[in-house]
């Protein structure tokens, strides 16, 4: 049986070349649906909530990365884990901003 490395850089650069994601994304491996993503679709101001947003994905990507830091703690890990808190923080930021000029859970800019 053939093995592949995997590698996130490069399935980055993969999915950047693909265009923007559409609604639903899932991954299959070896064959089999590993991963269904079901984003937002819609402002939550006049739309009902009906998927997932990007500070979903960050949660849980940073929760399973600090458990597995706990388990085997290293500096990539912990630098990791700081740049999702990071983006979590910006994302909010953004939130508050949008929120001061009423346009939150619209599709206005």
């Amino acid at each position: 049986m053939k093995t592949t490395k995997y590698n996130a850089l490069e399935e980055l650069h993969n999915e950047l070349n693909r265009g923007t994601p559409g609604d639903e994304v899932s991954l299959n491996i070896g064959g089999k649906e590993v991963l269904r993503v079901k984003f937002q679709t819609g402002g939550t101001a006049t739309t009902e909530r009906n998927g997932v947003f990007i500070e979903d994905l960050l949660i849980v990507a940073y929760s399973k990365l600090a458990d597995y830091n706990r388990g085997l703690p290293c500096r990539e890990n912990s630098l990791a884990l700081t740049k999702i808190e990071e983006a979590i923080m910006w994302l909010a930021n953004r939130k508050v901003e949008r929120e001061s000029r009423g346009v939150y859970g619209t599709e206005e800019k």
